[in-house]
């Protein structure tokens, strides 16, 4: 008969093993966010952004709310400044503090990624997803910025991990998980709305199982509807409208659907005061005046539009920083090197597990979406990090694969 207590002693030497190499894993991707998030904080030029998600930190410390200023109350999602402002409140108002959340944050999202790798494909791929995770050049690098990425990946990797899960668990915790995971990820970045909705089709097709598909959808839709409720009451209460998310979207669709789109940032090339020929609009007025525009640009220029939309794909999935400030030879150089090998990889691996995909889709999802939604709106490298952490476990596992045929080979 085994003996069951050397049983036991195995199991748990292996899962003190494996909390080891997590903690490595964890303490290594911190440790080289913090490095080069001092780096980043002493070199990086300024960035619009930036300044403004600060300013909506810091007048929401000072009772004024989450404004940017009393032109312009509902223009950026609450969750990036509410973070920013509780960082300031802990560590004081500098960017240091805020580097070092970051940092730890990329670390966890790091773990979130090993165990989709384990979870979709196996032991081996997982770690092997993690460590690229955790050496990733643009997601170290983002650690250092006062940009939401961050957040948002983590926000966004762990509700498509609690979707995965959803397929395994016998509870709902997976389910409220995605929700409220969903949900906070939108209120940093409002692009996930969409998002958030249709993955749920998407998942009812690639789950096999159909017992509690109804319950499962209607407990994720309820979390994640109740955190985005609060958002757009208060919208409500500012605008006497209702807004899902910002009244930011008009501007941003007609700075990339306009005589002045270049498929890249242009709100400095468009005189706004011009644009609107002295009326006086509110803001959702303003805000619904630019959707018009920018619908009516695309209806009496459609070739443009769709000469547009393929230089905002190439410069989406540009192996190279589209913005000058980092059209530097180390940052060409550093993506020529990162970029290009993970996603060969990453394609591999896709083709490569094609025969086994369910699940897998939820996946590849964000890259098409993030990809086909900024054909529409302005395309950057930058908005196509956070759909990177997605990819690795698909690089991971091609990789798995090549290192178990060199390790046949030599063995022989």
């Amino acid at each position: 008969m085994p003996d069951k207590g050397a049983e036991g002693k195995g199991r748990k030497h292996i899962s003190i093993l494996t909390l080891r190499r997590i903690g490595f894993l964890v303490a290594v991707a911190l440790l080289v966010r913090v490095l080069v998030g001092f780096f980043v904080l002493s070199t990086a030029p300024d960035l619009p952004d930036a300044g403004i998600y600060e300013r909506v930190a810091v007048n929401l410390l000072q009772g004024k709310g989450l404004i940017v200023d009393e032109a312009n109350k509902i223009a950026r999602m609450p969750g990036y400044p509410l973070f920013l402002a509780a960082c300031f409140a802990l560590f004081g108002r500098n960017a240091v503090g805020v580097m070092l959340v970051q940092s730890a944050i990329g670390a966890l999202t790091c773990v979130l990624v090993l165990l989709l790798g384990g979870l979709l494909f196996d032991r081996k791929t997982g770690w092997l997803s993690g460590w690229i995770c955790a050496l990733y050049p643009s997601l170290v690098f983002m650690s250092g910025l006062v940009l939401s990425e961050t957040l948002f990946i983590l926000l966004m990797v762990l509700g498509i991990c609690a979707l995965v899960g959803m397929e395994r668990e016998r509870g709902y915790g997976a389910q409220i998980t995605a929700g409220v995971s969903m949900g906070l990820a939108t209120l940093v970045r409002a692009s996930l709305l969409l998002f958030a909705l249709i993955v749920v089709p998407v998942w009812i097709w690639c789950r096999v199982r159909a017992s509690r598909r109804v319950r499962s959808i209607a407990v994720y839709l309820a979390c994640f509807c109740g955190l985005m409720l609060p958002w757009v009451v208060r919208n409500y209460r500012v605008s006497g409208h209702f807004v899902a998310t910002t009244l930011q979207v008009g501007r941003s669709l007609y700075e990339a659907n306009s005589p002045y789109a270049t498929g890249g940032p242009a709100m400095h090339l468009i005189d706004w005061e011009k644009e609107i020929g002295g009326r006086k609009f509110s803001e959702y007025e303003m805000d619904s005046y630019f959707k018009r525009k920018a619908v009516r640009y695309i209806v009496n220029n459609p070739m443009r539009f769709v000469w547009l939309g393929l230089v905002k794909g190439a410069r989406f999935w540009s192996p190279v920083p589209n913005a000058e400030e980092f059209r530097r030879l180390p940052y060409i150089l550093v993506g020529l090197l990162t970029y290009c090998p993970v996603m060969v990889l990453a394609v591999v691996g896709i083709y490569e597990s094609r025969r086994a995909f369910r699940l897998k889709e939820l996946l590849l999802l964000p890259a098409v979406y993030f990809g086909l939604l900024h054909m529409v709106f302005v395309g950057s490298v930058r908005y196509r990090i956070p759909v990177m952490p997605l990819l690795f476990p698909f690089a991971g596992y091609a990789l798995s694969r090549r290192l178990a045929g060199y390790e046949e080979k030599a063995s022989k």
